[in-house]
């Protein structure tokens, strides 16, 4: 069953970036780009250990739903290595964010169209859960996982166990411990690709941290001078006043070459 996007993980995502190899290349080359799950920040993430948890601890709840256990750890692994990851945020004014992924402030966010990057890309959309246990730790996260696919998918396990093969990986590919909950992440996963070109009609804004540079500026507005990108709002960033907060004040092109230090 296909998901409004929209409805469900907003009308726009975001990605924070800071100056180094990678920064603007979503608009330079119209591209997002996916890494491998070990080339993540966190050592947890997606690494979790889940055979034994598998064969020991969850076998009974697999063999009553007629589930091979080595068929599916099988194909879990080939899921979870295939896979290749790009990562959003639901929230632009995270100032952790900002500071962790943006280079204290001096870097930029990058918003894009939701439901473009699902069509265009052809990638499964997930969010991340938060929690404090392994995602397969009970009888009980495994018998959810299935009662779900049954309830809102109205698959009968009985005769697609490639799907329950796959809600099991996506739930280990898209599980966090509690402390990454800042991020309010959302994830676009594909099959072993690791670029996957999109329009310029993905993108819809870019802000800019409140500490950024007039080199960071120039080099935006050098990118930006392409007609493709005429559609594009630009934002500032700014200390809300009197509060522990930002706001985003809309700007023109040309700000970035004439405002002040």
């Amino acid at each position: 069953m296909k998901i409004n996007v929209v409805k469900f993980f907003g009308k726009s995502l975001f990605r924070f970036s800071a100056e180094g190899e990678y920064f603007l290349s979503e608009l330079k080359n119209k591209e997002l780009y996916f890494s491998a799950p070990g080339d993540f920040n966190d050592p947890f993430d997606c690494q979790l250990e889940y055979k034994r948890v598998l064969r020991s601890d969850l076998s009974e709840v697999l063999d009553s739903a007629g589930i091979d256990v080595n068929a599916l750890i099988d194909s879990v692994n080939r899921h979870i290595g295939n896979a290749r990851v790009c990562c959003f945020s639901r929230a632009r004014k995270n100032q952790l964010m900002w500071a962790h992924y943006a280079a204290k402030h001096k870097g930029i966010c990058i918003g894009f169209d939701t439901a473009r990057i699902v069509r265009e890309t052809n990638c499964q959309m997930a969010d991340v859960w938060y929690m404090s246990q392994h995602p397969l730790s009970s009888k009980n996260k495994i018998r959810g996982i299935l009662d779900e696919l049954e309830l809102r998918e109205g698959l009968n396990l009985a005769n697609d166990h490639q799907a329950v093969f796959e809600a099991v990986a996506d739930r280990l590919l898209c599980s966090k411990y509690t402390y990454w909950r800042y991020e309010r992440e959302v994830r676009l996963i594909s099959n072993g690709e690791e670029k996957k070109a999109i329009s310029p009609k993905a993108i819809t804004s870019v802000a800019i941290g409140l500490r950024a540079t007039e080199q960071v500026k120039r080099e935006l507005y050098d990118v930006l001078e392409c007609s493709d990108w005429r559609h594009v709002k630009l934002f500032q960033a700014e200390p809300k006043p009197e509060a522990y907060a930002l706001q985003f004040k809309e700007i023109s092109r040309d700000y970035l070459l004439y405002a002040n230090p």
